[in-house]
């Protein structure tokens, strides 16, 4: 076992910040279904020291492309953005931010294909909503200081080997299309500290259910 205290990425922030769904939960500042999920995960992960994997076509593509996007990012903005080096920990949260600059953070996702690119703005806002993207942004705001960030949507060509014959290529070769189309913008989040004591708050509940999993783990 690595460690008897909840680590958080940043990139899971928003299943530990998903609220209950009965009133009377959230007033007793009680953990949902959801963020006790996680904590299970990470849980289990460090007590048996086993790593849960999780691929798909998408998530490749997006680590695959992410310089790619980057790249598309600085020919609209005439910008020139690097990939991060820095990763931040504080104790309890963790993270790798896309991008840092002097004071905000940029958060790079690479689209699937021409058919899942949120082109309109309220697609845009769609997406970032369900994601609950909002709440990794906000651990980056916290571990790095930095007083607001974005998630940059980008539409770039997906690689042939991770197309399959059955796939359409028309929804994947994608950089005819203007630059300044393939690049979405979500609304600009500020740093909030209120927000801020509230994910430590649910950290808090959250650490202590983690305890109490070990300690069960550990009798059993």
């Amino acid at each position: 076992m690595k460690t008897n205290k909840l680590k958080v990425r940043a990139s899971q922030m928003g299943r530990l910040m998903t609220l209950p769904r009965s009133k009377k939960a959230r007033e007793n500042n009680e953990l949902s279904e959801t963020s006790k999920s996680y904590v299970k995960e990470v849980a289990y992960s460090d007590f048996f020291g086993i790593k849960k994997e999780f691929s798909s076509k998408e998530l490749e593509k997006g680590i695959i492309c992410e310089q790619d996007s980057i790249d598309l990012l600085n020919l609209v903005e005439f910008a020139e953005y690097n990939k991060s080096e820095e990763f931040g920990d504080n104790g309890w949260l963790t993270g790798h931010p896309d991008i840092l600059t002097e004071n905000s953070v940029i958060d790079i996702k690479t689209a699937w294909s021409f058919e899942t690119f949120p082109f309109l703005q309220k697609d845009m806002d769609a997406v970032v909503r369900k994601s609950k993207y909002e709440w990794q942004l906000r651990a980056y705001m916290m571990l790095f200081d930095k007083e607001e960030s974005k998630i940059v949507y980008c539409l770039v060509d997906t690689p042939d080997e991770l197309l399959s014959d059955f796939d359409n290529e028309d929804i994947h070769k994608v950089n005819h299309i203007e630059p300044n189309k393939r690049i979405s913008y979500s609304q600009i989040f500020k740093r909030d500290k209120g927000i801020e004591m509230q994910m430590k708050s649910v950290y808090d509940n959250a650490n202590e259910y983690y305890k109490e999993i070990i300690n069960e783990l550990k009798n059993k």
